[in-house]
């Protein structure tokens, strides 16, 4: 649904460039956009395609420049626009008058792959099978219930019983396909059960958007008593999909159709998002978080997003700046991916890619490509690119695909170690956040296999004391073709990762979801690792501001879930790989299959889920609240890894504990499992249990808030005499750290 947003809102007060120009990535893809065009069509303008573009305004007055530009305006949220223009006028809309930033849409990445078979048991350790089937303490299970969860994905079957309730109904409530149609998309959307009906899948060579609407909410489970339990999260919520065309523009427009349905339904809205990219400056401030905060802040919608699986890439680099240290430089080296993303036929390649290098300020740094002789490890060219907004390369001969404002083609050293290559770049101050960034392009292919070993070229930053500085790497289609490596010189940075994480995750008010190990599969068909720890390849990074990502974990290696019978039935289904775990056939004689993933795709689903449940305990509850409670609720791993994010692993169960304070609990008995317990020793005497704690924090409120008393302990114990207060009701609330748990007392 494509909807236009006529609402008065009050946009921040931003700077405004004198005139706002896409990004050197952007301009390079929108050339090869152009030349495939004009191949294709001629100049044929009937037949030029479209683009779709955000665009963050300065006032209303920038709408009409927009238009005036050629710009079509599809959707607002906030001071951020979505619209589509004509490929050869997408510079002219970005430069219209009112814009301050503008960028293309994005393709998203979908985060998890496939694996082999074993036992899944992250239901058990995270808790949600205990809260489906409402274990003491609860007063009674939850489902979701009352929730609309909303599912942004691709691959989706509506139709698998996995999402249909024990009537034969179907859970998908709505479900908004944006669809290719000519230059241009349509969304097409199923809003009654009949349509539900006939809805197709978006992909049928895909099963990611099956596998975590499963985790999420699946409600299949089998009268087999011995079949295992595969629900999801939440099995009692509301289901709404967005699929389909999968740039960031149509994640907006999904987004925002999903929080109108919750909207008119009247009841709270979860969305999972396990799909990203690595572009921007990872702060929010970019055009597409910069949407889904406005989108948050406005509606209350609780948004989980997956940090990424690239926790294991080496494309990412992290400096804080020291007196006496202020330089970073890392080798540009190949990965196994680079020669077949080249697109064409190359000997040897040792680059292709870009990258984004920030600063947290308006500082700036020098960025540089140094080639070096490995042999004698001398400098043998170097060129230091422009920081005033100039685009600047060094380049073979004819090796450009656009014009910029600096150009070395004269490089002796350079042109003879490479051929068809460059090296480029600009720098400048962001205008959405003041902050000093630099876009960078390589290409590099060298002339012989000699060269190709004995020369490579680095990347070097130069800041100044107290600076920090985060180098991004970008993906190309779907894998990384290039790695920041040390290749074991002194003074040289190895990649640890630091900034893998999604660019989604800087969305204000988002959740950001990492990955952590529950079980392990066959060791013979299976790498092993240690279960209650991070996965390995889970994304993870220092944000501006301090911040670190993920925010929270929950499980997301091999994970059973349900599997689209498009894609069994589709092209891209390889029986000799793909595998169909548990397979179950309904009344009608349609087979249903689940199959095992792993991925913070994964991982994002089950805190959506989760946090459905959680609201089904309590509406009021926001996004920043359900993520206090879970990270204040979390287990920590137990062997501490570079990418464990801010905080420890998803306890479902003891979270959903937390959310109902449990003080309306009154039996003793029903205390003796719960994490901590209170007894009452008689008279006016209370001792508080938490017998897996080494200290326990307590205090007394009265009913009107005002604090009465508060007392601590090492150990697993807590007595306290209530005997000096004046009769009457009071709010006894301990914690051990962990978990914070409420309950009434009453003094006589």
């Amino acid at each position: 649904m494509n909807k236009f947003c006529l609402l008065a809102f009050l946009l921040p007060a931003l700077s405004v460039a004198a005139q706002a120009t896409l990004g050197l990535n952007d301009r390079l893809e929108l050339g090869e956009m152009l030349a495939a065009s004009r191949a294709a069509n001629g100049t044929s303008a009937t037949q030029e395609p479209r683009v779709s573009m955000f665009a963050r305004i300065a006032d209303d007055a920038a709408l009409d420049a927009l238009r005036a530009a050629g710009a079509e305006i599809e959707q607002r949220e906030g001071d951020i626009v979505i619209l589509s223009a004509p490929l050869s006028k997408a510079e002219a809309v970005a430069a219209a008058k009112g814009v301050v930033t503008a960028s293309l849409s994005k393709q998203l990445r979908h985060y998890a792959w496939s694996n082999p078979l074993g036992t899944d048991l992250s239901r058990s350790v995270l808790g949600t099978d205990k809260i489906l089937d409402g274990a003491a303490p609860l007063p009674r299970a939850y489902d979701g219930s009352g929730v609309v969860l909303g599912v942004i994905d691709a691959g989706i079957d509506v139709h698998h019983v996995n999402f249909k309730d024990a009537d034969g109904n179907y859970r998908v409530k709505r479900a908004f396909k944006h669809a290719a149609m000519g230059n241009s998309s349509v969304t097409l959307t199923a809003d009654t059960p009949e349509k539900i009906a006939k809805f197709t899948t978006d992909n049928a060579s895909m099963t990611h958007g099956t596998h975590v609407m499963g985790i999420a909410a699946g409600s299949f489970k089998d009268s087999d008593p011995s079949a295992p339990d595969f629900r999801g999260a939440a099995p009692g919520a509301d289901i709404a999909v967005s699929c389909g065309v999968s740039d960031n523009a149509h994640l907006i427009k999904g987004a925002r159709a999903i929080i109108d349905y919750a909207k008119s339904e009247g009841k709270p809205c979860v969305i999972n998002i396990s799909m990203g990219n690595n572009e921007g400056p990872h702060d929010g401030t970019d055009e597409f978080p910069a949407a889904l905060a406005n989108m948050i802040a406005e509606s209350g919608a609780v948004i989980c997003v997956a940090s990424g699986n690239e926790g294991a890439e080496k494309a990412f680099l992290y400096a804080d700046f020291t007196e006496g240290n202020t330089t970073i430089k890392s080798f540009i080296c190949p990965t196994n991916y680079t020669a077949s993303a080249w697109g064409g036929v190359t000997l040897y390649p040792q680059a292709l890619g870009s990258m984004e290098v920030w600063s947290e300020d308006e500082t700036p740094f020098d960025l540089s490509f140094d080639l070096i002789d490995r042999k004698t490890g001398e400098t043998v060219a170097t060129y230091t690119i422009p920081s005033d907004g100039r685009v600047g390369a060094m380049s073979s001969a004819g090796a450009l695909t656009i014009t910029v404002d600096e150009l070395v083609s004269d490089n002796e050293k350079f042109n003879s170690v490479y051929h068809g290559s460059y090296v480029m770049g600009t720098g400048s101050v962001y205008p959405a956040n003041n902050r000093y960034h630099a876009e960078v392009n390589v290409r590099l292919e060298a002339t012989s296999e000699s060269d190709f070993q004995q020369y490579v070229t680095a990347l070097r930053i130069d800041g100044v004391p107290g600076q920090k500085v985060y180098v991004y790497g970008q993906a190309v289609n779907q894998m990384f073709t290039f790695a920041l490596q040390s290749l074991n010189a002194p003074g040289f940075a190895e990649s640890t990762g630091d900034g893998s994480n999604s660019s989604l995750t800087g969305a204000e008010g988002a959740i950001s979801v990492g990955s952590y190990v529950t079980h392990n599969f066959d060791p013979q068909v299976y790498n092993q690792y240690t279960v209650g720890t991070t996965s390995p390849t889970s994304s993870w990074g220092h944000a501006p501001g301090g911040k670190v990502h993920p925010q929270i974990k929950a499980p997301g290696t091999l994970i059973i879930s349900s599997m689209s019978q498009d894609y069994v039935n589709g092209p891209a289904f390889n029986e000799a790989y793909d595998i169909k775990y548990y397979t179950y056939t309904d009344d009608s004689g349609k087979t249903h299959y689940w199959t095992p993933m792993s991925g913070t795709s994964m991982a994002s689903p089950f805190m959506a889920g989760v946090a459905a449940t959680w609201l089904s305990a309590d509406p009021t509850l926001t996004g920043k609240d359900i993520l206090k409670i879970a990270q204040e609720t979390s287990a920590a791993p137990v062997e501490p890894k570079a990418n464990d994010g801010a905080s420890g692993n998803l306890d479902a169960f003891r979270g959903l504990c937390a959310v109902l304070g449990l003080s309306g609990i009154s039996d003793v008995a029903a205390d003796k499992d719960a994490p901590i317990s209170f007894v009452s020793l008689g008279g006016n005497r209370f001792q508080v249990q938490a017998p897996a704690s080494s200290r326990i924090n307590a205090r007394v409120v009265s009913l009107q808030g005002a604090e009465l008393r508060k007392v601590a302990a090492s150990g697993q114990t807590l007595d306290i005499d209530l005997s000096d207060l004046r009769p009457g009701v009071y709010l006894l609330t301990a914690s051990d750290g962990m978990l914070s748990k409420s309950r009434k007392v009453v003094v006589k």
